[in-house]
């Protein structure tokens, strides 16, 4: 059941962030019945909670838009998404890390790790892409103060890449589906005309169809809009 969730979970958080429409799994019934066997939840299903939400956030900011008031509600959904993700950065990531790590166990030390190789944690390795994937998103949307940010912008996205790097390509028996949804979240992020974060993306693109065998990341891409063009919310 578990398995079904998540999986079912990050095939449909990326069309229905494309689609600003609220996804289904947010509803406490998804966040509830997948551990009512007493199952216990590990980071990435603590991530996966939380960018369930995404999407039916950019579905607010539309009715918001039509309705001002609703603005408090739009607030209280950014207060929860941002407070889920610092207790998932500075509670869980530690406890599940320290018993691993000889230093520190917070998120610098833990994306250092699993990008170089040095720790292989398949399930801290997909947890931590899609954590900053959802920062990338919250940073996109324009609606966060930057300051409340783990990291800058660009920081965020190479630490994705690299995760990317070292786990999808190196790693076997993990699947596509966790890398493909950061790497969109990636190539839809505005980054200021940094052709290097640009090409390294499109590299890891090309690498992964022909790993995989798989036409995916290409449809994913040749799909969306412009980098300028996704996700925005001030148009006339």
């Amino acid at each position: 059941m578990v398995l079904t969730f998540a999986f079912a979970d990050t095939r449909q958080i990326p069309l229905n962030i494309f689609l600003r429409r609220r996804l289904f799994l947010e509803t406490f019934k998804w966040h509830t019945v997948p551990w009512s066997d007493g199952g216990a939840r590990d980071l990435l299903d603590y991530v996966l909670d939380t960018l369930t939400f995404i999407p039916g956030l950019i579905d607010l900011i539309d009715r918001v838009r039509a309705d001002p008031n609703m603005k408090q509600r739009l607030d209280d959904s950014v207060t929860r998404i941002v407070g889920a993700l610092n207790l998932w950065r500075l509670e869980l990531l530690p406890q599940h890390m320290s018993p691993l790590l000889s230093d520190s166990a917070d998120l610098r030390t833990s994306v250092e790790r699993v990008s170089n190789g040095t720790l292989v944690d398949p399930i801290a390795a997909r947890a931590i892409v899609l954590h900053l994937s959802t920062w990338l998103l919250l940073a996109r949307l324009d609606i966060v103060c930057t300051t409340i940010f783990p990291w800058s912008v660009g920081y965020m996205v190479r630490s994705i890449l690299s995760i990317c790097e070292e786990y999808s390509y190196h790693q076997e028996g993990m699947g596509v589906i966790p890398w493909t949804t950061a790497i969109r979240i990636v190539h839809a992020t505005r980054l200021d005309n940094d052709e290097e974060l640009r090409s390294w993306c499109r590299d890891l693109c090309i690498r992964l169809e022909r790993r995989y065998d798989v036409r995916l990341l290409s449809d994913i891409i040749a799909a969306l809009p412009g980098p300028d063009e996704v996700l925005t919310f001030d148009e006339e």
